[in-house]
């Protein structure tokens, strides 16, 4: 209502319109934290489809209570389906063609549990600054948007001087990532496979380039020299010196010996080891005090650097 009292059309066609347009403007308005928050992305043509589709509401519920009532006696008449078939199409006809322009949508925005907090506080405090438009309303609003700017750019500097490392749980592909500030390495044995959860990582982390490698079997990745032991024909010179040691593919290698001969700072089991191997190296691992993880049975693995 207080978005309606901003103008007051004379005809009553430009009325209707500007009632629609403030009821969806009032609604983004309202959802808009929860919507960046889940789903990181912002449409900006939102005001089409509900200009187009809420005068139409009350015939679609309506056409689909007749319906529903038709087919409880058995007496359904066919021009009442295809009328009802054809309004249900249009209306997604319409939610198709707002979805397709991708120029208008808004995608990966970083919002966190803090943003959604600050938000949701910020916008019922300009409801109360409509309400109460007075010094301390004013100076209440301001001081939320330059908490919220604050935060946005303490984000920016935290993951500028980020650096991690995040060995996946992945079913049929040994996947590593390899984060230094915005820059992201994707170290896989399966390039072409892809990593489905990628973009919400991305979006996460403010990844602005990212970089798909081939994983070999020996790499260095931040310092450290990483082994994928998937093989039981890999060399013990590459062995020794290796820091980090994956166990991918269930290896039918003799790890006793390995940890016998060289001491890795820790020893890793991915998501593609038979679980009688990963408890056997398990054992072996405890009996030589060497750090074991097993993404099956903890998730995935990620090593932040200071």
């Amino acid at each position: 209502p207080k978005l309606m009292r901003l103008w007051s059309p004379q005809k009553l066609f430009v009325s209707k319109i500007w009632q629609l347009f403030s009821v969806s403007i009032a609604a983004q308005f309202g959802v808009l934290p929860l919507i960046l928050f889940y789903f990181h992305q912002f449409p900006a043509l939102f005001w089409i489809s509900n200009l187009a589709i809420v005068p139409f509401l009350g015939l679609i519920i309506g056409s689909g209570l007749v319906v529903i009532l038709l087919v409880l006696i058995d007496w359904v008449p066919e021009l009442i389906i295809r009328f009802y078939n054809q309004l249900i199409s249009v209306m997604n006809g319409v939610v198709s063609w707002v979805a397709d322009q991708e120029a208008f949508l808004l995608k990966e925005i970083y919002f966190d549990e803090v943003h959604l907090l600050l938000s949701i506080i910020l916008i019922i405090s300009f409801i109360i600054l409509i309400e109460n438009f007075r010094y301390r309303t004013i100076r209440n609003c301001l001081f939320l948007v330059i908490c919220l700017q604050l935060w946005n750019n303490y984000t920016i500097i935290r993951s500028v001087n980020k650096s991690q490392v995040i060995l996946l749980h992945t079913i049929g592909s040994t996947t590593i990532l390899y984060q230094n500030g915005h820059i992201l390495q994707v170290l896989t044995d399966q390039p072409e496979k892809g990593y489905y959860g990628l973009k919400d990582f991305k979006t996460a982390e403010r990844i602005k380039n990212t970089s798909i490698r081939t994983l070999r079997n020996s790499c260095m990745i931040n310092n450290k020299q990483w082994l994928i032991l998937n093989d039981p024909s890999i060399g013990e010179e590459i062995v020794g010196k290796a820091d980090i040691w994956v166990l991918s593919n269930s290896p039918k290698i003799n790890l006793d010996r390995y940890l016998s001969l060289h001491r890795p700072e820790k020893v890793i089991a991915d998501g593609n080891n038979y679980n009688n191997f990963v408890r056997r190296w398990q054992k072996s691992c405890m009996e030589y005090n060497i750090p074991f993880y097993s993404t099956r049975q903890s998730g995935y693995l990620k090593i932040e650097e200071p």
